[in-house]
């Protein structure tokens, strides 16, 4: 079945068709070439302006597309240029392979994520930051690869932070999970049997028994099995 190859709607109801509420209204002009075919996900090529999308109250403007959506997974190029905030991403990121898969640069400059509705945290605040990320994994206990982070800078009102540059990379060997954090204010290497998402606590249950009166334990106890050497 071929897809029509010109798309254009204003005003659209796309919370409504999708039933989510925090969808609203959305416009675009996109030229859409591309087929399905029965058994297959389908694969499009995407060219245009999404003009306005309605998302947690609050209206997206300006985003370009410039890709393929195929098996599942987005490769090429999206930009937001809103007044809230502008973000760049190119690459490819598929989340519905077998194994995800993350291989893309995204440049994030001057976003306000209070003012995007995003959170209820940071009146006044923004932040921009350039990342680029290669892994794979479904989970950050299945992440292999690496990201890095450049130039992340936050400021507010009353105060500002600046990070020129940290990179994190995630191996497995023999079983046993490889962390290695590389920044300007840390250099840290972690090898063993863990979990990323539980890792802090076991860091502070650690630094908790030599000194004790700084890092107070918390209300709520975290359960880890880690067995790791730093």
């Amino acid at each position: 079945m071929r897809i029509p190859e010109l798309s254009k709607t204003e005003d659209f109801q796309l919370g409504k068709l999708l039933d989510n509420e925090e969808l609203g209204e959305i416009t675009f002009n996109l030229d859409v070439h591309g087929r399905h075919i029965a058994d297959h996900l389908p694969a499009v090529e995407l060219k245009g302006l999404i003009a306005s999308i309605d998302y947690s109250r609050y209206r997206y403007e300006n985003i370009t597309l410039d890709g393929e959506y195929k098996q599942g997974g987005f490769n090429g190029k999206i930009a937001l240029d809103d007044p809230n905030g502008s973000i760049y991403l190119n690459g490819d990121v598929n989340v519905a392979s077998k194994v995800p898969t993350f291989n893309f640069l995204a440049v994030v400059n001057k976003v306000r994520p209070h003012d995007l509705n995003l959170t209820t945290k940071y009146p006044d605040a923004e932040f921009s930051l350039k990342l680029k990320a290669n892994f794979t994994g479904g989970s950050v206990d299945e992440m292999i690869g690496e990201i890095n982070v450049d130039s992340l800078e936050f400021t507010a009102p009353d105060k500002a932070y600046f990070m020129q540059n940290m990179n994190i990379r995630a191996t497995k060997q023999n079983g046993e999970n490889q962390l290695r954090l590389t920044s300007e204010f840390l250099k840290a290497s972690i090898e063993g049997k863990f979990q990323y998402h539980t890792l802090p606590a076991s860091i502070l249950n650690i630094m908790r028994k030599y000194v004790p009166s700084l890092i107070l334990p918390p209300k709520k106890p975290i359960e880890t099995h880690n067995n790791f050497f730093v």
